[in-house]
């Protein structure tokens, strides 16, 4: 049995079912809940019900003061609904409303996706995941060595998480260190940080242009968009150079092929031809898109695609208002703390 959840402020909703809790279906719809520890203890997750009846799945730990549990107070983590229901709870709107964690994390694997990269992936435990919004990064640790990476996943799934990693050695230490690493392992991490994020509460058409390890950020951010407003479009430019095609194309094919809202165009490019490159692809984007002025665009990667965009956008008159850029051009080095 599923019932439908009004939340506000907001006015956003989700689908719950009689088994799981009011933060798993958030976390589920991709809604960015304030948690914690998910097992009643911290209070984090701490919601008000308006309308409509609720049921306790799990003990709790956490005491209400009297006034909040007459207010009709209870904890996400805890308690799911038992009828149609409206609630209200605080949902993170930026960057800055997201608190520093710091975790321990196992490392499930570390794969090759190319030459270039390697896919690694982590999991926290149960009881503390990484509250993070799509387009973040995370900064990894492993005894003095510490290095930043880009966060590759949705924060739909907050605890198995994904990064993008350079395998060249010469490029950048990481690699060096992780070839080290085995299933089992353990890292320190610390995050979230960054504020090249995706703006939910926007319902304007989406265009993500990335290459490179720009490309990690703006798959989180685009899975998330897909979770959280399905319908709403969502077009990719896609940059790769001829000898160095992305190694998760498949993704975003199956992406397309299962989301009516999201399209992929693949550009072979070289870096000293941007200009001439995108400027004709993105104006026949934003002229399919009614009203391309008020279309939210995201670029990531190196300062050449971010500056070609800006300049394109710009000779089109069109408002920058709703540009948001990232700049992953190269991973930050491993250094001693």
């Amino acid at each position: 049995m599923s019932f439908k959840v009004h939340i506000k402020p907001g006015n956003r909703e989700m689908e719950i079912h009689s088994h799981e809790s009011f933060l798993e279906a958030a976390l589920n719809a991709a809604l960015p809940v304030n948690y914690g520890c998910s097992n009643g203890n911290c209070g984090k997750c701490q919601a008000q019900l308006i309308s409509g009846e609720i049921a306790q799945l799990h003990h709790s730990d956490f005491v209400f003061p009297v006034a909040e549990k007459s207010a009709g107070g209870f904890l996400m983590c805890c308690t799911t609904a038992a009828s149609d229901c409206e609630i209200e709870t605080r949902l993170a709107s930026g960057s800055n409303e997201i608190e520093q964690q710091d975790i321990v994390v196992k490392v499930r694997a570390l794969e090759s996706l190319n030459e270039d990269l390697m896919l690694l992936k982590v999991q926290t435990p149960r009881t503390r995941r990484l509250r993070f919004l799509a387009g973040q990064s995370a900064q990894l640790s492993l005894g003095d060595d510490s290095c930043t990476l880009p966060i590759a996943s949705c924060p739909c799934d907050d605890r198995n998480l994904q990064f993008h990693v350079p395998s060249d050695s010469k490029r950048c230490r990481t690699s060096e260190v992780l070839r080290k690493l085995r299933p089992g392992a353990m890292l320190n991490l610390k995050g979230p940080s960054g504020d090249f994020v995706l703006d939910a509460d926007s319902n304007r058409p989406r265009i993500m242009i990335g290459t490179g390890l720009g490309l990690a950020p703006i798959k989180s951010i685009i899975e998330h968009s897909l979770a959280l407003a399905p319908d709403c479009l969502v077009t990719l430019l896609l940059m790769e150079t001829a000898d160095r095609p992305y190694p998760l194309n498949n993704i975003f094919r199956s992406w397309r092929d299962a989301f009516d809202s999201f399209d992929c165009q693949w550009l072979s490019v070289e870096t000293d031809n941007l200009f001439d490159a995108i400027t004709n692809p993105l104006d026949d984007i934003l002229t399919s898109i009614e009203g391309d002025s008020e279309s939210d665009i995201y670029v990531a990667g190196p300062h050449a695609l971010i500056d070609t965009v800006t300049e394109v956008l710009t000779h089109r008159s069109i408002d920058l208002m709703h540009l948001r850029t990232g700049l992953f051009d190269e991973l930050i080095q491993l250094r001693q703390v």
